[in-house]
């Protein structure tokens, strides 16, 4: 059997393959108002977070309360300093505007904010708005641990029909 031929991240010598660039990513979640479980729904290895909103009493629903929730990542970086990045996308509620918002920090600094754009069609969801507080991709050294925290809240208990947030998190080893 021949040896396996290294990764882009790894370095080998003599046969010998070490990883040169990984990041171990672990969530951790809290969430609220729901009635039908945990609303957050982590995939592609931790790097895909979606908070599913449940339909609101006033559209048909049988959710009555403000749903809020938190994820937290602690993100641990190798050997090789990495970059950061993030996208986030979504649906929100089209009756009022700063209603369904997320908030994003990274080490405790506030990073972006999203939430519903609002506009008085009652029980009909839309994009979410997005704002980025930083410059993308941030830069992680070699050897660290870093937290990255999304605090959700509808702040109400109405007009939501089929709410999402989602963010998709990458990484690449720094040049």
């Amino acid at each position: 059997m021949e040896p396996a031929l290294p990764t882009a991240r790894q370095a080998c010598q003599a046969g010998n393959c070490v990883d040169l660039f990984t990041t171990d990513l672990t969530w951790v979640t809290t969430n609220g108002g729901n009635l039908n479980g945990n609303p957050w729904v982590i995939t592609q290895d931790g790097t895909t977070i979606r908070y599913n909103v449940e339909k609101s009493g006033n559209c048909g629903g049988a959710n009555y309360n403000t749903q809020v929730g938190t994820a937290t990542a602690t993100i641990t970086v190798g050997p090789v300093a990495a970059l950061f990045s993030f996208e986030l996308g979504g649906v929100g509620e089209l009756e009022l505007p700063d209603y369904d918002e997320m908030t994003l920090k990274f080490d405790g600094q506030q990073v972006g904010f999203a939430h519903a754009a609002g506009g008085n069609k009652g029980c009909v969801d839309g994009p979410v708005v997005f704002a980025l507080q930083t410059t993308l991709p941030i830069s992680m050294a070699a050897n660290t641990v870093h937290t990255f925290e999304l605090r959700f809240s509808t702040n109400d208990a109405n007009f939501h029909v089929n709410s999402f947030y989602q963010l998709d998190l990458s990484f690449a080893p720094q040049a």
